[in-house]
């Protein structure tokens, strides 16, 4: 599927023009920083492997550089579509960076179709501010892109002029609502778009956040351990975070590692079948936190950088940065292994390389 989308977002790229930002708007403030990951949390993890594994894991294919830039920005005269919240400057242009992912750009033709047959509805705003985009459905990126908005809305906004356009969807998740219970977002402006709306806005703002910012990943972090200081997590000190078959990237030998994962006392847990509350209190507890790749380690974002110690598995192959970059913000110790090539949506770990790998986090210090 994931090919399948990057091929569409090539065709869509290819025959949908789109606006750079600079031609649709004007950028109020821009910034490009490089980080070269020098950290110590994974240097000589390769060549320790290696040593001691037989088999080395070359992590981000090698590269450690992580280059982002973030900005604000405003736009006159333009539309929000409703399904993934895409600036839209006219009938013909799209504002380039409003689409998160390459396949979001095809809302361009729902937008075209809409505003030539009539879509059902348009609510006109004088000012808006642009929350979600729809990428707080994701729930790595509503914790590391959407929630650290808040910060930059008080600079650009602080007398709450402007309505904060968060998407219906995300408004609605378990997350959001467990965050607002917070008493510093209720006092936004927000203005839920529903999934058949077109917002049409005299003036809108587009902000994109500093990824992986070590002051707002502990300010999202120390409001959501309020909002659960009372959950109790009965899980232990260590936990491994799976994935279910269908979920994508499950481990399909996993029969043969719970022997493994009982030796070292791992409670094994399903993310996605506790409350909010809970997954931030089992985190905030653990020591040892081992799991699969994938949005249940989001929330090592509430472990104790002190005592917690990260193991991130993978297929092989496959090595995303997410939780190595969020580790080295919050300074908590990661390590990460990784299994055979996905097959079919699934791959296999050798239950003897996860001892070992256990084994290895259980005694070493440093990560060198």
């Amino acid at each position: 599927m994931s090919e399948l989308r990057k091929w569409l977002g090539k065709i869509s790229h290819h025959f949908l023009p789109l606006i750079p930002l600079e031609k649709a708007g004007e950028i109020i403030g821009s910034t490009t920083i490089v980080d070269d990951g020098k950290d110590p949390l994974l240097a000589g993890e390769a060549a320790f492997q290696e040593k001691k594994y037989g088999r080395a894991f070359e992590f981000n294919n090698g590269h450690l550089k992580f280059t982002q830039n973030f900005y604000q920005a405003r736009f006159r005269d333009v539309f929000v579509e409703p399904k993934h919240q895409i600036v839209i400057k006219g009938y013909s242009g799209m504002v380039r960076e409003s689409a998160f992912y390459d396949w979001y750009r095809f809302a361009k033709g729902h937008y075209l179709k809409a505003r030539l047959f009539r879509p059902g509805r348009i609510r006109r705003i004088s000012k808006g501010i642009l929350f979600d985009g729809s990428v707080g459905l994701n729930y790595f990126h509503f914790y590391n892109d959407v929630l650290p908005k808040l910060s930059q809305v008080d600079e650009l906004d602080p007398d709450q002029q402007f309505e904060l356009i968060i998407s219906e969807r995300l408004f609605h998740t378990a997350y959001f609502q467990f965050f607002y219970q917070d008493k510093s977002l209720q006092k936004y402006n927000w203005l839920v778009q529903k999934q058949d709306e077109y917002i049409h806005a005299d003036e809108l703002l587009m902000i994109k956040t500093r990824q992986f910012h070590p002051q707002a990943l502990r300010r999202t972090a120390a409001a959501g351990l309020a909002l659960a200081k009372d959950s109790i997590s009965r899980t232990g000190e260590k936990i491994f975070i799976n994935r279910k078959p269908g979920a994508g990237r499950h481990v399909s030998n996993f029969d043969q590692l719970k022997p493994v994962l009982g030796e070292f006392g791992y409670k094994i847990l399903y993310m996605d079948e506790y409350p909010v509350e809970q997954q931030i209190a089992m985190c905030r507890d653990a020591k040892k936190i081992v799991g699969v790749h994938g949005a249940g380690l989001t929330n090592i974002l509430f472990a104790d950088p002190s005592k917690a110690r990260v193991l991130e598995i993978f297929p092989k192959g496959f090595e995303p940065t997410h939780y190595y970059w969020l580790s080295n913000a919050l300074q908590i110790r990661y390590n990460a292994c990784y299994g055979n090539e996905l097959t079919g949506g699934s791959f296999i770990i050798d239950p003897q390389y996860l001892r070992a790998a256990l084994s290895d986090i259980e005694v070493r210090e440093g990560n060198t």
